[in-house]
């Protein structure tokens, strides 16, 4: 479709972040785009809600994201912070490697759980058992 000169094309978002699925205390989101300034009030409040809604096993498809910057480590890590203190988990899925790199610079990525592929938008690991696993190495 041709836009005309005063036509104006709508404007898409440049991050997207949506709940793919809910089971128990788990949830899947997956995320797309740009995570910068502009869309971190949308990524703490979409992890915001589901640790008030007891969703503590959290597992975040990220493998659509095509830069994080540094103005949403905070969230990350508040949101990473939250799943453990509810005796949670925050797995970060399918990071691709600026993404990765920008993590290692402000040295999160010895802090934060990440996986290097993401699974299919309906799989919800054992997350439970790999928090305990996690808990287990950190005490021994």
């Amino acid at each position: 479709m041709a836009v005309l000169p005063h036509e104006h094309e709508p404007v898409r978002p440049s991050f997207d972040v949506a709940v793919v699925r809910v089971h128990d205390d788990r949830v899947s989101i997956r995320a797309a785009g740009l995570i910068d300034e502009s869309a971190r009030e949308e990524l703490s409040r979409v992890l915001t809600t589901e640790l008030a809604a007891g969703h503590v096993f959290v597992r975040m498809d990220l493998s659509a994201v095509t830069l994080v910057d540094g103005s949403c480590l905070g969230t990350l890590k508040e949101a990473h912070d939250g799943c453990l203190a509810s005796e949670g988990l925050l797995l970060l899925e399918g990071l691709c490697d600026e993404a990765r790199e920008v993590l290692a610079v402000a040295g999160l990525d010895r802090c934060l759980f990440l996986a290097g592929a993401a699974g299919p938008p309906e799989w919800l690991p054992n997350l439970p058992g790999l928090a305990d696993l996690v808990r287990h190495e950190c005490d021994g």
